[in-house]
């Protein structure tokens, strides 16, 4: 196997620093490889470091799971609504009085939970029937409600550091109410995995999109992006990891799929008979379907194979309702018979196996009408799910409604074969990565400059040198301790020219085989053209020459650059095509630079498309997802930062950080692709929170495409 890494960087620079883009203004020099700058890096690595934050160790593996239930909360009045964050840390539901109640899920004590007592609660009014919860970060959380006559409403929660949380603001950033009984309910609600969409279905057979835009101060708005039509009534949407594309259902059990700037993608349904759908991605794209008969049935969507097609789970006659749920950290899924209560639950473990039944739950008894809104939290320190439902009790007067509800807290635990012994359960022994990483051939290739030599337009930056330099400094240390052999490349300042640039990298990644390591890294100005869809990274020789373009569709002149700016830049579709023919093992491309995410951060790095009327999804990120990986600084539209404080650029600075050694969370000494990752999203997310400074207060937004979750080994740490 061979791994290649591609790190590509670029930003704005604060107090005394500047964008990675056309409105930067302060100037240091071009020289790529000056004493003073490499005498900075050295003084920076003498610095002491911050301490990395410590991750617990999880608990040996159960044999198998029990559930049991914990709680029962009697509600008064009629619960509209049950949501869950999608990393399972907050639970909340809608009243029929216009009450959304929320609270938190510490997964260090699940058994310690009290629901009721922990409430935050705002009163929105009536006429909500269907909430949905996004998170934007660690602290900020995106609550969208919707109902009758169109309603609409919006809302952050935000939590400070000493873990006091509450509202945004008491009337919430947006509130869309059409006061007309002809107006079509809100039928369907989802949020981006990312949170920057709202996905809106209406009984009318509409799906409106809504962009979340931040503004000052934290308030935000919701302008509608796009709208679409289906056949029937909406129930349900669902977005892909990539905030681009959705798949809805209708009422009458259609499915079909939506990019936001393109609309369907295919004419004709290509789903017939689905009673619910969830979307995961574990490594492959899931497509998880159940139907009235209560059969599951499981799709990759990145081989495009079937994995799974059960026979019904419940065997009570007659059709079905079910509620398909997954946990948090996506391990276990839930399958709910909403017309019994009756719940089985199986362990996740694709694409390496099929879905294993793990646990049932039946109720006491099934009084209720219904049951409703099947959810699961995360698993705990010590691999407990908490698992949440509720049911209606209507009144003895028909004409009076719903009586009362009852939420259903259930505890989805482990059982060990010895649980007072359990330092005697043996433990399956792993490979150890150290073995593994010291087989492989490791490269990189450092590429970064602070300027171009024609500069029309784009003034210099002031830490893509230092970054580069100290990249390269770093990975000196790092890869003769991991790997067998070492070969690194580095074209920084003048050097980084655009024809020995792709000469270096196409010679590398074709002849890179299954025991190569490759490293690439960029630090320079990133250019997105509209008009030609396309993003682009400037060389040291990139001529800049722009011109107006008129666009027939748009109606209007649209800003793009001419040929000679394209032959001298590196662009993101010659990148692309580099990395899908090389025969390298992992790919891991970072890009920190302005607009680092593709224009619809789908072209050309992840395409998706339909071939004569049944699902053809493309093979995302070069189309091996598990071992091409993309790390970009931050999304289209968005500047990079630099920093003068921190003497880089933010997203490098802290890559650099956790490549010595403070993203090593279990403290192994080994380095994995998850463990820099979630080390990097989540320093930068700290940074923007206590240092908001960008001219236009414009947040970046780290984005990753590809299996950020693998613990494939990148580095050996040496402490």
């Amino acid at each position: 196997m061979s791994i290649v890494v591609l790190i590509l960087t670029a930003a704005i620079t604060m107090d005394g620093g500047g964008y990675r883009g056309p409105w930067a203004t302060s100037y240091i020099g071009t020289d790529p490889v000056s004493l003073d700058i490499a005498n900075d890096v050295a003084r920076e690595t003498e610095k002491e470091e911050p301490q990395k934050p410590a991750e617990p160790e999880r608990p040996i593996k159960p044999v198998e799971f029990v559930v049991e239930k914990n709680k029962e909360y009697y509600v008064e009045g009629e619960i509209k609504s049950l949501a869950m964050t999608p990393d399972g840390d907050v639970v909340g539901f809608l009243k029929f009085e216009g009450d959304i109640f929320l609270a938190p899920i510490e997964t260090s004590a699940l058994d310690s939970v009290d629901l009721m007592a922990s409430m935050l609660k705002i009163n929105i009014g009536r006429g909500y029937d269907i909430i949905s919860m996004g998170k934007i970060d660690d602290r900020r959380y995106l609550v969208v409600a919707g109902g009758m006559w169109s309603s609409l409403y919006a809302n952050k929660i935000l939590k400070d550091k000493l873990g006091g949380w509450g509202w945004e603001t008491p009337s919430g950033f947006f509130q869309y109410f059409v006061n007309n009984k002809y107006a079509p309910e809100v039928t369907a609600l989802a949020i981006s995995p990312h949170a920057n969409y709202v996905g809106v279905g209406y009984s009318d057979n509409t799906i409106m999109v809504y962009q979340r835009i931040p503004g000052p101060d934290r308030g935000d708005t919701l302008i509608l992006k796009s709208s679409f039509k289906m056949s029937g009534p909406v129930s349900l949407i669902r977005f892909l990891n990539d905030d681009i594309h959705f798949y809805a259902l209708d009422q009458q059990g259609r499915v079909m799929v939506f990019d936001i700037n393109e609309g369907p993608l295919n004419p004709d349904p290509i789903l017939e008979g689905v009673q619910d759908l969830e979307i995961i991605s574990k490594g492959h794209y899931y497509l998880v379907l159940g139907d009235t008969l209560t059969r599951l049935s499981i799709f990759d969507l990145t081989d495009m194979k079937w994995v799974l097609i059960t026979n019904p789970l419940f065997d009570s006659p007659g059709p079905h309702e079910i509620d398909i749920a997954f946990s948090g950290d996506t391990t276990v899924m839930g399958v709910m018979d909403k017309s019994t209560g009756s719940i089985r639950f199986f362990s996740i473990n694709l694409p390496d196996g099929r879905p294993k039944e793990i646990a049932q739950y039946r109720p006491e008894n099934s009084e209720a009408l219904l049951y409703y809104d099947l959810s699961i939290s995360s698993a705990s320190d010590d691999e407990k799910y908490l698992v949440f439902f509720y049911s209606k009790t209507p009144a003895e007067d028909p004409h009076e409604g719903v009586e009362s509800s009852t939420i259903y807290e259930l505890v989805l635990s482990p059982e060990y074969e010895t649980p007072k012994d359990l330092d005697k359960i043996a433990v399956d022994k792993q490979p150890d990565p150290r073995n593994f990483l010291r087989e492989k051939r490791f490269h990189y290739i450092v590429m970064g400059t602070n300027t171009n030599s024609i500069s029309n337009g784009y003034p210099p930056l002031n830490f893509a040198e230092k970054d580069a330099i100290s990249l390269s400094m770093l990975l000196n240390e790092l890869a003769p301790n991991s790997y067998a052999e070492f070969y690194p490349y580095a074209l920084v300042g003048t050097d980084f020219i655009s024809d020995s640039a792709k000469a270096l990298m196409h010679q590398v990644l074709s002849t890179a085989d299954t025991n190569d390591v490759v490293l690439l890294y960029f630090a320079t100005h990133g250019y997105l053209d509209i008009a030609r869809r396309e993003n682009y990274l400037l060389c040291y020789n990139t001529l800049w020459e722009d011109s107006l373009y008129w666009d027939e569709e748009q109606q209007r002149e649209i800003l793009t650059v001419k040929d000679t700016t394209v032959r001298t830049a590196i662009s993101y579709h010659w990148l692309a095509e580099e990395i899908d023919k090389s025969n390298a093992g992992l790919i891991l491309v970072v890009i920190d630079a302005c607009y680092a995410g593709t224009e619809d951060n789908t072209e050309p790095l992840v395409t998706t498309v339909f071939r004569g009327g049944s699902l053809m999804f493309k093979k995302i990120t070069v189309k091996k997802p598990n071992s091409r990986i993309f790390l970009f600084s931050s999304y289209k539209n968005e500047p990079s930062v630099e920093d003068a404080e921190l003497g880089h650029g933010v997203f490098t600075y802290f890559m650099l950080q956790g490549l010595r050694g403070y993203a090593d969370y279990n403290s192994d000494n080994v380095l994995t692709v998850k463990e820099l990752w979630n080390y990097v999203i989540h320093e930068v997310k700290n940074y923007f929170d206590e240092k908001f400074v960008t001219p236009y207060r414009i947040p970046q937004h780290p984005f990753s495409l590809g299996n950020v979750n693998s613990n494939q080994p990148i580095f050996l740490i040496v402490r």
